[in-house]
């Protein structure tokens, strides 16, 4: 059985906490809706938009979320800058990204 209980709601960010009795478990969990984002990114890729002659819009990330990847490829001994090419060129987090090109 899973109870969840919402404990702040701040800036958009939710934060909840589900527990779950098969297995003892307690998750935190941050959740914000980025709908808006995801649409102004497929806009920039469908419309060739923020490209520039030496500088270029490749992607948008909620904050937050740029902050939890970069904690957890640190906390793995990754480079966080190798960490966000590889997770930019998934052609499953594709609505991140601002271009169709690879990173």
């Amino acid at each position: 059985m899973k109870h969840k209980e919402v404990i702040a709601n701040n800036g958009g960010i939710e934060t909840s906490l589900h527990y779950e009795e098969e297995g003892d478990k307690l998750i935190v969990q941050n959740s914000a809706d980025i709908g808006g984002l995801l649409d102004k990114n497929t806009e920039f890729r469908n419309g060739n938009l923020g490209k520039g002659k030496d500088m270029r819009k490749v992607a948008s990330i909620p904050l937050h979320v740029l902050h939890e990847l970069q904690t957890m490829w640190e906390s793995m001994g990754i480079d966080p800058t190798e960490g966000m090419k590889k997770f930019l060129n998934d052609p499953d987090m594709k609505a991140f990204r601002t271009s169709n090109d690879r990173i």
